[in-house]
């Protein structure tokens, strides 16, 4: 794993070319494979939790803005 990173490091041209190499390499190599497999699955399921709390704060807000709207219509004159 490090001879490909400091190839990656080396080539600054062909750093596509290499990540790839090195994400296949990986696959391959067994441990390494499943730490990364880990380490995207973790992030995915954070990704899917942040986009979940996201909704559910924005739907917090709207309510209390409509409620704070109808708080402030109560209070003007007519």
């Amino acid at each position: 794993m490090f001879v490909i990173q400091s190839e990656v490091i080396h080539d600054v041209d062909f750093v596509r070319e290499n990540c790839s190499l090195s994400w296949h390499v990986c696959r391959t190599e067994g441990s390494a494979a499943n730490l990364l497999d880990n380490l995207l699955s973790r992030m995915e399921q954070y990704a899917c939790n942040l986009e979940s709390l996201v909704q559910e704060r924005t739907a917090d807000y709207l309510e209390q803005k409509r409620r704070a709207e109808e708080l402030l219509y109560t209070m003007l004159p007519r």
